[in-house]
């Protein structure tokens, strides 16, 4: 994945921005509440935006989870993109129900901000979302635990 490309790094910094807020006391409690569960978080959502990126391309997941694909647009580079964001928007969503607002308001600037056609954006952002949900069943029970 190219974690250096605008349209990835973005992501990671959202990823992160959502770890501070969640550590920060005036934005609330938290939802992950400890470095543990917030290395899970912070993990899980970086994992999907590879997984999402590289399964859109045929390429090597890191995490144990299946997806049923389906066809995507081929030939736009931004497929894989979209795969790959929607991906960790979705993990993020999931981790961090707290920021839902500001997690949208970034899925929504990210879309305009990079100009992502919209036939393109439907089977690439479901697939991407897909992930999301799957890699988040993984650690289902991450709240017991901490």
């Amino acid at each position: 994945m190219p974690a250096a490309s605008k349209q990835m790094r973005f992501w990671v910094d959202v990823a992160l921005e959502s770890v501070r807020r969640d550590h920060t006391p005036s934005f609330g409690s938290g939802d992950q509440r400890g470095p543990f569960l917030t290395a899970r978080a912070l993990g899980m959502a970086l994992g999907a935006l590879h997984d999402g990126y590289a399964l859109a391309g045929c390429g090597t997941q890191l995490l144990p989870f299946s997806v049923a694909a389906p066809a995507l647009p081929v030939g736009d580079p931004n497929t894989r993109y979209v795969a790959g964001a929607a991906a960790c928007h979705e993990l993020l969503l999931h981790r961090y129900p707290a920021q839902s607002a500001a997690l949208n308001m970034a899925w929504d600037f990210w879309v305009r901000l990079f100009e992502i056609p919209l036939p393109l954006m439907y089977p690439a952002e479901s697939y991407g979302r897909m992930i999301g949900d799957a890699i988040h069943l993984l650690g289902i029970s991450d709240r017991q635990l901490g």
